[in-house]
């Protein structure tokens, strides 16, 4: 691809590319960059600081990237020294390109989350950034991912900081769910005309979803920014709390506590 064409592609997390000889290299300073890919958000600034988090605890291990959509942290992490493969329910060209750019060898599978006990692979590490919020099952994928990791999830979760929610555990009708044009806050569940539906969760409930699903341990380890990019220019602000957690070894799945039958599902 041309840089036009690949200047077209829906980029979800806005890439900064530098010439270097006949070629290009990723940077994370868009003041240095001879070229910008607009996405929906940055997290250019905060990139380092994920890599600084991470890289003692992943280094040389198998890690994960389950819902990468165009790459952008499996590339990260590649940097933090971990053997990535990455999973998704789209084959995105940008991850493709992305892959191409950052001289890495491309492990992606194509997968819903919720099918992952049909992979037959673990990984020491997870990381799922973004994707609890818009499942209408997220105990059934987080299960998922206990069952596919051997040491660590990393849980990226958005925080709503002006939604109306009380300190609940679980589901129950106080989700606390704001339209995203009520203020310009990335507080929402639904926009209009739009089907793309997030869901809420207070900190107590990722503690107690992580737990419930066979983790131990649970705490917010870092947080980290994201600017509004092409199509949320006017966000003021976006903050994500990463969750850290340990596999529990001695959780033993119960049918009955642990059913899963009673997971609301977005009409």
């Amino acid at each position: 691809m041309n840089l036009q064409e690949l200047s077209n592609l829906n980029w979800y997390h806005t890439l900064c590319l530098k010439k270097v000889g006949g070629g290009f290299e990723i940077i994370f300073d868009r003041n240095k960059a001879d070229y910008i890919f607009e996405g929906d958000w940055c997290f250019n600034t905060e990139s380092r600081k994920i890599i600084a988090q991470i890289t003692d605890v992943v280094k040389g291990c198998s890690m994960l990237d389950a819902g990468t959509y165009d790459g952008f942290f499996a590339h990260l992490f590649h940097l933090a020294g971990a053997k990535v493969s990455s999973l998704d329910v789209s084959n995105h060209a940008s991850r493709r390109e992305l892959m191409n750019f950052a001289g890495i060898k491309d492990d992606f599978l194509h997968l819903n989350i919720y099918n992952l006990d049909t992979l037959g692979r673990k990984f020491d590490f997870v990381w799922c950034q973004d994707v609890i919020c818009h499942l209408d099952s997220p105990l059934l994928a987080v299960k998922r991912l206990r069952e596919i990791c051997t040491k660590k999830i990393f849980l990226g979760v958005d925080r709503f900081t002006c939604s109306p929610i009380r300190d609940v555990h679980f589901f129950t009708e106080d989700f606390g769910l704001v339209d995203i044009n009520k203020d310009n806050n990335i507080n929402m569940v639904a926009r209009p005309g739009n089907s793309d539906y997030v869901f809420a969760y207070p900190k107590s409930a990722i503690k107690q979803m992580l737990i419930h699903c066979g983790f131990k341990n649970p705490k917010l380890k870092f947080s980290v920014r994201a600017e509004g990019g092409k199509i949320y220019k006017t966000v003021k602000k976006r903050v994500v709390d990463i969750y850290e957690a340990d596999i529990d070894p001695s959780y033993i799945f119960d049918p009955i506590k642990h059913d899963l039958s009673y997971i609301i599902t977005a009409k």
